[in-house]
Order: C-alpha cells, then structure tokens, then sequence
C-alpha cells in the first residue's frame, strides 16, 4: 500500500454525488505557520485529505496509517506523538481515500516534518510532508 497524496487544508468537505465520493477542499497544501501573538507552543487542528494505493484488490484489508511529528533532528516532538488510525480497502478497490483531523502541537519556530507510516507490521513505508513553523515577521503572505 502507498500514500499518493496527502494534502493538510483550511476545510475540507465530504460531498456524496450518486455512486462516488469527491472532496472539495479551502485552502489546500498548508505548510507554513505562525503563532500570531508570537508565544509557543502553538496548537491547533487541520483537516487533512490522503488517497491510498494498493496493488492486490482481491480482498477486503485492513490498513494501520501512524502520525508522528518530527523536528529537523529526525526526533518526535510535539504532536501528533504516535496518533494511528485504521481502515478497510473494500474488496475490489484498489484506491481509498481518507480524511479527517490532525491535532499539532509545534514547541518553537523550525522546520518540522509529519512522517505517516504506512502498514508498518507489513513493510516500512514512511511518507513525509513538510511543514516550517516561523516568527510572524519570517511571514510574506
């Protein structure tokens, strides 16, 4: 199983049109952030949008997804902190998307990754998306 896309958004809204599934998103690919009153840690959730990939769809599988944030030293820090969640492909699909929310918590200004790993009892597969927290002033936008 593979993460082809995992994007972090402002909303994100399920939409239900006859026999599919599509997702319409505000403000996708956030990555940049900044504690407005410039105190830390700063906390807060996103909803996030992630499409899963599998080769075999013969059966229904179950799959494990864990969060962990990462500092710039490769070390956990702050949150999510070893979040999991867990799905089931249905029987011959082989893609699945999955939304929801992520609770961070980022200790100090810095570059941060949130690493997702994949199935880990089955393979290592790690998917990294990249996020730099700043000072108000680092900000252009």
């Amino acid at each position: 199983m593979e993460i082809q896309t995992f994007l972090l958004a402002q909303t994100i809204e399920k939409v239900e049109r006859g026999i599919s599934t599509n997702y319409n998103a505000a403000n996708i690919g956030l990555h940049n952030f900044y504690a407005k009153d410039g105190k830390y840690p700063i906390e807060f959730n996103f909803p996030y949008y992630m499409l899963l990939k599998r080769v075999i769809c013969e059966n229904e599988e179950v799959i494990t997804l864990r969060f962990n944030l990462v500092d710039i030293d490769g070390r956990k820090t702050g949150k999510p902190n070893d979040v999991c969640a867990e799905g089931r492909f249905p029987k011959g699909h082989k893609f699945m998307t999955v939304s929801g929310k992520i609770k961070f918590l980022f200790p100090r200004p810095g570059d941060y990754r949130l690493d997702i790993t994949a199935d880990e009892n089955k393979f290592e597969g790690i998917y990294s998306y990249n996020i730099e927290i700043g000072k108000k002033e680092d900000t252009i936008y």
